[in-house]
């Protein structure tokens, strides 16, 4: 097994809508050198998380089968997952709605659409354990809508 330090990074991303998972995967990828993993739905999400063991998930709460809040609950409630770290990212932004994802389980809450800069800092911040609060907020472009 390759020590934790010298392994590259997996990160789950989880998004039905084709244009934000490219997007989502061109900045895991592409900008910030992690692997990705793709599910479109809760309950691949779920599996994948269980076999693969990312160190981050991106999880779209507007998903189908199962969607985003109830797969965070289940990935949360098993011991195998549990310390798995979830960013919610969706286009539901009233206070409720981000409230919700903390309740299930989520440790960071992005708007769609969401800034780039942030989406990054959020993405280095939980992928290497930083905590919260030495997360500057950044202001960049906008990308990415629900559909």
């Amino acid at each position: 097994m390759e020590p934790e330090t010298h392994r590259r990074k997996l990160i789950l991303i989880v998004e039905d809508e084709p244009d934000n998972q490219e997007i989502m995967r061109a900045v895991v990828e592409d900008l910030l050198g992690y692997k990705a993993l793709l599910a479109a739905d809760g309950v691949s999400a779920v599996e994948t998380a269980v076999t693969k063991q990312p160190d981050l998930i991106l999880m779209d709460l507007m998903i189908p089968v199962l969607d985003g809040l109830e797969a965070t609950r289940k990935l949360k409630s098993d011991k195998t997952t549990s310390h798995i770290p979830v960013v919610a990212i969706t286009a539901l932004g009233r206070a409720a709605d981000q409230q919700q994802s903390f309740d299930s389980g989520a440790d960071a809450y992005v708007s769609k659409p969401f800034d780039l800069d942030q989406l990054v800092a959020i993405v280095q911040a939980h992928v290497y354990s930083i905590p919260a609060t030495h997360v500057a907020e950044v202001g960049g472009p906008q990308i990415g809508a629900e559909s």
